[in-house]
Formats: C-alpha cells, sequence, structure tokens
C-alpha cells in the first residue's frame, strides 16, 4: 500500500527500494520506500504557515500509515501561532513547531529558540 508523499519520514534503518526521478545523472527527486510498520514519525515542512494552509486530507490520509504526524513551519504570524497549533492538533497532528514568526505588517521577525529545542528534544525522544 502507498501513502502520500511526505517532506520527513523518520523511520527505523532500511528501506526496500528507492527511486531517483530519472536513469541519468540528473537526480531531482530521492524516493526511499519503507514499510509502514518502519515508520516513527513522519513530519510535514511548510515554508509560511496558516491556519487556512494546515493541511488537513494530508494528515488524515498519513494517519492511517503511521501515528505520528508532526506539523513543522519556517514561519507564522506572531498572532497565529497558538489558533495555528489548537487547529492543527484537532485535525491530528501530535505537534506543531515553527521557527519564527514573521509580521506582514511589521515585517518584524522573532525567533523560536524554545520552539526549536523542543523540537529537538521531541526527535531525540523518538530512539527511547
Amino acid at each position: 500500500a502507498c501513502s502520500g508523499e511526505c517532506d520527513i519520514i523518520i523511520l527505523k534503518k532500511g528501506h526496500w527500494n528507492k527511486w531517483n526521478g530519472s536513469d541519468g545523472g540528473n537526480h531531482i527527486m530521492d524516493f526511499r520506500f519503507i514499510e509502514k510498520q518502519n515508520a516513527i514519525a513522519v513530519i510535514s515542512c511548510k515554508s509560511y504557515l496558516t491556519r487556512t494552509t494546515i493541511e488537513k486530507t494530508y494528515c488524515e490520509n498519513m494517519l492511517k500509515y503511521v501515528e505520528k504526524i508532526w506539523l513543522f513551519a519556517e514561519c507564522c504570524g506572531p498572532e497565529s501561532v497558538e489558533l495555528i497549533k489548537k487547529d492543527a492538533i484537532a485535525i491530528g497532528y501530535e505537534n506543531f513547531w515553527y521557527l519564527y514568526t514573521w509580521s506582514r505588517t511589521t515585517e518584524k521577525t522573532v525567533d523560536s529558540e524554545d520552539g526549536w529545542y523542543n523540537f529537538i528534544e521531541s526527535v531525540r525522544s523518538l530512539k527511547k
């Protein structure tokens, strides 16, 4: 059975097949095919995330294959962080992280250092 395409899969070691998108030297893709019991977590990555761009269907479909579906954004609006997290968890994502917020009106950015460290610790905890 095949799942939808995803950004990052954290898995137990090994894959049973791979495909790079071409037979020549220009490799534009690097797909690895794994058995679903070897998937530990899937991370959906976005560059700029809003509440309306959270992918509900993606999460619902991926939950057929793996229990831990995480959402990671490079950035989002400063007023949207808690609303995005609330919506994402309600949809089925286990957690949500972002690197920084960016205001469209002031163009101010604020790093999410605690969020980044929490994300790293969450990834590390999967090994336990």
